[in-house]
């Protein structure tokens, strides 16, 4: 199963054999009614498909998908692709990127990171490791 905005690589999912189910969000914006809309998606989906393991691959779905999944007791693997200015600015929004990471990665699996700098910047990122 894999969950998704729609986009023009949606119908590829379902070619390499993937259920594919589009949730929409919004990932450039900053409304925190939109950003709790997207974590109760995510928890009502993911109670209903009760997947062995949540995997996260952005901002919003590292956070709102694993919080979700810690909730309803389903393993996560996060994959970070870069921490981009959540970790270099300082500012109200960054702390709170932060410390919304900092909750969502508390209990993963495992944290991947895809750029060798963003490794050495995890400092207080829980579950993180080389």
């Amino acid at each position: 199963m894999a969950v998704a905005p729609p986009d023009a690589w949606s119908p590829r999912l379902a070619e390499l054999g993937c259920r594919y189910i589009p949730l929409a969000m919004d990932n450039k914006g900053v409304s925190p009614l939109r950003d709790l809309g997207l974590l109760l998606q995510f928890r009502r989906l993911l109670a209903a498909e009760r997947p062995a393991a949540f995997l996260g691959y952005t901002i919003r779905r590292n956070v709102y998908g694993s919080l979700a999944a810690h909730r309803l007791s389903i393993p996560t693997v996060n994959n970070i692709s870069g921490l981009g200015t959540a970790f270099n600015r300082r500012s109200w929004l960054t702390a709170i990127v932060q410390f919304l990471y900092r909750v969502a990665l508390g209990r993963a699996g495992r944290v991947f990171f895809q750029n060798e700098d963003d490794s050495h910047r995890r400092a207080g990122l829980p579950g993180c490791r080389r």
